[in-house]
């Protein structure tokens, strides 16, 4: 996504103003001419198609905007991650509109255009997700690249917030099942959201103990902000869970490829839930285990012993000594166990 995209954006934005102005020249007044596109009696469509073409050239120059003032330019795996996303995304909403077979031009070019913007909030989510990690495991980065990064995250938040404080007033007369399909979008995102707030201040408060006090151990923090983690995703996998059975619904039972697809979706996320949820499980009998099968170093060894945890590469304040004699972290050991029955460092199996 370099100069050449860009400029394409906006070549596509003044085409459209351009064509959408010659449609208009004939109309007296601004409002009028639009009044007349949006009718279902416009030849072929035209006037609707030059609405949404149009719309979508706003949508792409306010994505390039908002790209360059917080993200600056992206890299080929940035721009290749971003359009997979959107691919994605994209292909699942036409298959949700497929579903409902809506009928309405205008409810139809409303949904597409409500789709576009989450899809576009999506991207960016992701973005700034990936950035974060980057810097996260970089050393060079700069407390201005996370704030800079926690800038569009609370920028998205914002947007979307007010994207579903008018989908509310809008379309509160609407029903439960309209209200919970143009809303899946915003709850997954507010999810998102939420997910890397948490993250950006666990990060900020380790960075500011290490400057205050040098390597410190963060254990029962990072066990804390697993368990945070992964209450907000099972959230989100139950939200998806439930707008996928929603549509299934709605599409009504019949065999079809469309309905097959949904099925399928469905059974995935399902089971993307069903192993989230065991590994959790996994991860509270191992830690529980972990402290009946090894034994606490005592702090005056840990003293003698001016060691790092080999996993999270942090001090040990707290540590258990496996059979090989190697002391570790014991919620980064039962993390480490949820993968791997060996020791980390020499690979002794830790079986029983």
């Amino acid at each position: 996504m370099g100069v050449s995209f860009d400029l394409a954006v906006v070549a596509h934005g003044a085409a459209s103003i351009a064509a959408l102005t010659h449609l208009l020249q004939d109309a007296p007044t601004l409002p009028s001419g639009l009044l007349r596109l949006l009718q279902p009696a416009t030849p072929s469509g035209v006037g609707l198609l030059l609405l949404a073409n149009l719309g979508l050239a706003g949508l792409l120059c306010a994505s390039v905007l908002v790209r360059r003032l917080f993200l600056g330019s992206l890299s080929a795996y940035e721009g290749q991650a971003a359009a997979e996303k959107a691919l994605s995304f994209a292909l699942f909403k036409a298959l949700s509109l497929a579903a409902l077979e809506e009928n309405d031009p205008l409810e139809l070019l409303l949904l597409v255009a409500f789709s576009a913007f989450s899809c576009c909030l999506r991207v960016f989510l992701g973005l700034a997700r990936d950035r974060f990690e980057r810097f996260s495991a970089s050393p060079a980065a700069r407390p201005r690249h996370f704030a800079r990064t926690l800038a569009l995250v609370a920028f998205v938040a914002v947007l979307n917030s007010a994207f579903a404080l008018f989908v509310l007033r809008t379309f509160a007369s609407a029903g439960g099942t309209t209200l919970a399909l143009l809303l899946h979008d915003s709850v997954f995102l507010g999810l998102h959201a939420s997910i890397l707030g948490v993250r950006f201040c666990a990060h900020a408060y380790e960075a500011r103990l290490y400057r205050d006090a040098g390597a410190v151990s963060g254990e029962q923090r990072r066990r804390n902000l697993h368990c945070v983690e992964f209450l907000l995703e099972a959230c989100i996998d139950l939200v998806c869970l439930a707008n996928s059975a929603l549509l299934f619904w709605l599409s009504g039972l019949s065999i079809s490829l469309v309905d097959s697809i949904l099925l399928l979706h469905l059974r995935s996320l399902a089971l993307e839930l069903s192993s989230r949820v065991s590994r959790f499980v996994a991860f509270l009998l191992v830690s529980r285990d972990l402290r009946r099968l090894y034994k606490d170093v005592s702090p005056a060894e840990l003293a003698s012993h001016p060691d790092v945890c080999a996993i999270c590469r942090e001090s040990l304040e707290k540590a258990k000594r496996l059979p090989c004699g190697h002391l570790l972290h014991t919620g980064c050991l039962a993390r480490w166990l949820e993968v791997k029955t060996e020791c980390p460092v020499c690979r002794r199996s830790l079986t029983h």
